[in-house]
């Protein structure tokens, strides 16, 4: 239900601003982290990027609405629900568009799946229609498939392509900037065999190879984006330098959907933004979240801004010798990072450089995502091991945090979990598994 990035070595929770790397080491230095161990840096600065992508691109900031609205969704069904004993989990049905909703971000999405090594062959698409139940009109929309051969078994294979394999590319070519790391094919390198064999001429140019993924999560559905640009490109003379490529790849490029239709991309990414800010001041309305909404609508201006000033920013975070360049330290003053835990469930956090108030729950969203989580069939909250060792004055946690959170509910000692569920009204019915 939630996408997680790169979960072998470390996870980034689109959608709901939470790093998890799986080392013992301390994260609360990372200054120290890059001396002593650039290979857990590495892993960081992975989902680092994973982060950027999630604020400054439109398919990310389209993820983001999207699992805000799934809460929504998920709190008024419980609402609307007369019965005070709440069985959950709770289903996920044709009310609000839901299930056409999920099945165009499954889409977008793309397959999730680890191959080793493989050999790609070639793509295609398929048109599948989905029913828009608001009007019932059909939506058409291209689901690409890439053919491939498994070289560890030998066997003809293929992989729905799509955001995750463009997104996964981009991080692992600037990570490998910084660090050699290897990765497998599927889906971390599967977009550049493509290019490799569709656009031969790029091969060993892995700026463009970015932006042209980078390019692509422009668009509200990155695949589509990403083989019409090599189809437009093949067998064409077009611009090798960066800034004119980048430009190249928009040129005449309009969007016409459901959303409205848009002249270019950044209108597109304009309204997604005004769509997330939002739902944001929506969801943390509470006075009680007041500094944790302050701080997502900072991270949010300041990530357009990062786009609108450069679109090519994300080829300038490290230079030609493996250093991080001043374009990356400044977005790290502008942006912060997200809350961040090692597998011992020690937490970090850098705030922004120009917010003025630094907020208490910088793990909000990180305790929305296991309210969704455990709402729809989850038993147990993930965040027991940080809160059990990361208290003040009074250890809250209990053996309900591990099997069902919601039964906390009616206790004094109130954790984030618990002020979600009173903030968004659900406090009053029993939950049972």
């Amino acid at each position: 239900m939630i996408t997680l990035e790169n979960e072998e070595r470390g996870s980034y929770s689109l959608g709901f601003l939470h790093i998890k790397i799986n080392t013992t080491e301390s994260l609360n230095n990372l200054n120290e982290l890059v001396k002593n161990n650039s290979l857990t840096f590495s892993t960081f600065l992975h989902e680092y990027i994973h982060f950027l992508q999630n604020f400054t691109t439109t398919s990310g900031l389209y993820s983001s609405s999207f699992y805000i609205q799934l809460i929504k969704y998920t709190v008024t069904k419980i609402k609307e629900n007369k019965a005070s004993i709440i069985q959950l989990p709770v289903g996920i049905d044709d009310d609000f568009n839901r299930l056409s909703i999920h099945s165009l971000n499954t889409i977008y999405l793309g397959d999730r799946f680890l191959r080793n090594r493989v050999i790609y062959r070639s793509y295609y698409f398929d048109e599948v229609q989905i029913i828009d139940l608001s009007d019932n009109v059909p939506i058409k929309v291209k689901k690409y498939f890439v053919e491939y051969t498994n070289m560890d078994s030998y066997k003809e294979e293929k992989y729905n392509f799509g955001i995750t394999a463009l997104k996964e590319l981009v991080a692992h070519k600037i990570q490998n900037s910084f660090e050699e790391v290897n990765h497998p094919d599927i889906p971390y390198l599967i977009a550049e065999l493509i290019i490799d064999k569709e656009l031969p001429e790029l091969k060993d140019n892995d700026k463009l190879k970015i932006l042209l993924c980078d390019a692509a999560l422009m668009h509200l559905h990155p695949a589509q984006l990403f083989f019409e640009t090599i189809e437009k490109l093949k067998g064409t003379s077009y611009p090798k330098s960066p800034a004119l490529f980048y430009k190249h790849i928009f040129k005449d490029l309009r969007y016409e959907g459901k959303l409205g239709n848009f002249p270019n991309t950044i209108k597109l990414f304009d309204h997604i933004y005004q769509d997330i800010c939002s739902n944001y001041k929506d969801a943390f309305k509470s006075e009680i979240f007041n500094e944790e909404l302050i701080w997502l609508l900072h991270i949010l201006k300041n990530a357009r801004e990062i786009r609108l000033r450069n679109p090519l920013f994300i080829i300038d975070l490290i230079n030609s010798k493996g250093k991080f360049t001043i374009q990356f330290k400044r977005i790290i003053k502008q942006l912060g990072t997200p809350f961040f835990i090692n597998s011992l469930d020690e937490g970090g956090f850098i705030p922004p450089a120009k917010l003025k108030k630094i907020p208490k729950q910088v793990y909000i969203l990180f305790s929305a995502a296991e309210l969704l989580l455990n709402a729809h069939g989850k038993k147990g909250c993930a965040m027991f091991g940080l809160c059990s060792k990361n208290y003040v004055e009074k250890n809250v946690t209990n053996d309900f945090c591990k099997s069902n959170p919601f039964e906390r509910i009616g206790e004094a000692d109130a954790c984030s979990f618990v002020q979600l569920c009173k903030t968004w009204g659900i406090h009053e019915k029993q939950y049972v598994i």
